[in-house]
């Protein structure tokens, strides 16, 4: 492994502390406007919402998967609005994708994964013509349950990319029992055994999978509940264990829990911010 870069965050989590942020924290905020609804499918959920800068020309494009446990009931493509107007506004064009979930029809597998798939497409498709995407400078980015489909993603359907950002990232659907996630949903993303499919893992689990053709980055806050930094911190072993050619894999815990990592104005989004220029090669 040519690099495994481990940050961590010299600030104390104690009672001096800035308190965490809470999801109505974030949806307290202004909603951001100017975003277009774009059908990648049939589904009404196979949409994503496209942020393209006001500027002419042909910019970075950040593919944005949300998180909320695989579960339409816990979060929808929404609660990214904060995170992918900020880097609107700082010059990326941005594709948040929806896709069906384990609680509505045809999610899990291997609906949700299909969705993905298409909705990656859509954008090499059309990123160009339709988005406004130089599509030499794209860069994938997901957050918790999301974290899991973007690291499935750089696997699996995304080639030439300029790296994949997992934040709070769910990578190990076999081991990572420790989130506030739980079980429940977990064989839904894996699928049932068989003769096709002896191991359920081995296509659906970035802890089971290939190394990324890419650079890795693990962003988790130090003091992230929902997703520990443990899991991070795990991946990128195993990444750096599997790994037969040169890799770059950085691990960040900033401080601030799971909310902070997907709001701008802390310091987990400013690492998040920072990730992106570097992987992209554009200033932040």
């Amino acid at each position: 492994m040519a690099a495994l870069a481990l940050f961590m965050s010299a600030t104390p989590i104690g009672a001096n502390a800035m308190p965490l942020m809470t999801w109505a924290d974030l949806y307290g905020r202004p909603r951001p406007k100017g975003a277009e609804r774009i059908a990648y499918g049939t589904d009404p959920n196979q949409v994503g919402d496209l942020w393209r800068p006001a500027t002419a020309g042909l910019h970075p494009m950040v593919i944005m998967i949300h998180g909320g446990c695989w579960e339409a009931a816990t979060a929808s493509l929404d609660i990214m609005d904060w995170a992918a107007a900020d880097l609107r506004d700082r010059g990326y064009v941005v594709w948040n994708i929806e896709y069906r979930r384990i609680d509505q029809p045809g999610g899990g597998w291997p609906g949700t994964y299909d969705d993905v798939r298409t909705a990656v497409d859509y954008a090499y498709q059309h990123g160009e013509t339709r988005m406004g995407a130089d599509l030499s400078r794209i860069v994938i980015l997901g957050h918790s349950a999301g974290g899991h489909l973007a690291l499935w993603s750089a696997i699996t359907t995304i080639s030439g990319a300029k790296g994949v950002i997992g934040l709070g990232a769910i990578a190990d659907l076999e081991r990572d029992t420790n989130t506030r996630c739980g079980v429940d949903g977990l064989p839904k993303m894996t699928g049932q055994l068989g003769a096709a499919r002896p191991d359920v893992y081995a296509d659906t689990s970035p802890g089971h999978m290939d190394v990324p053709d890419m650079p890795v980055v693990l962003i988790t806050g130090q003091a992230d509940t929902t997703v520990p930094p443990s899991i991070a911190n795990r991946y990128a072993d195993y990444l750096q264990k599997r790994s037969s050619h040169s890799s770059d894999i950085t691990v960040l815990t900033p401080p601030g829990g799971h909310v902070e990592e997907i709001a701008p104005g802390t310091e987990a989004w400013t690492a998040v911010v920072a990730a992106i220029a570097r992987l992209i090669g554009t200033p932040h």
